[in-house]
């Protein structure tokens, strides 16, 4: 079972009022219709990543990074795009990375709460930076590489809650 990778962590972090927020990437593979954010990104990847953000918190904490959108709730209707975020230059990176903070310091708080990436480099890169409590689980891991390491992590949350200790 892989470990987190944990880049900065608040000295005693867990209190009441945190939240944890998951943020998912978006994918090239959509329905031809406007849906649902839950629905809409079809890849296999992406439906495993819900399903194991759901392991770690709130349904209505869970969130997509869109290259198009910014920040989208599973719930929010949108219609199907073609744009990427591994096609946009730097400059274009941080400009939607400022929208992103922007969405996420309205539903968050970007020094207290803990923010969970399941996405790779090119989505977390220029947002890390205003973000303190970061758990990156899938750093190092390729994407096409995701897929599997949702299958093989997805009992993550059993062992947690039953109180055994994995190193972390």
């Amino acid at each position: 079972m892989s470990e987190y990778v944990i880049l900065r962590y608040i000295e005693n972090q867990v209190t009441d009022n945190m939240k944890t927020i998951v943020l998912l990437m978006c994918g090239k593979n959509k329905l031809s219709h406007k849906a649902k954010a839950k629905d809409l990104y079809t890849s296999p990847r992406f439906q495993k990543s819900i399903e194991y953000a759901k392991t770690l918190t709130d349904y209505s904490n869970i969130y997509v990074l869109s290259a198009k959108h910014g920040l989208l709730g599973l719930e929010q209707e949108i219609a199907p795009y073609d744009k990427s975020i591994y096609e946009m230059s730097v400059q274009e990176k941080k400009a939607w990375a400022d929208m992103v903070i922007k969405s996420l310091s309205n539903i968050s708080n970007l020094k207290e709460d803990k923010y969970i990436f399941l996405t790779d480099d090119d989505y977390n890169e220029f947002l890390l930076p205003y973000i303190n409590n970061i758990e990156l689980p899938l750093k190092d891991i390729r994407h096409d590489y995701h897929s599997e390491w949702f299958d093989n992590n997805k009992h993550f949350d059993t062992i947690k809650q039953i109180g055994v200790s994995n190193g972390f």
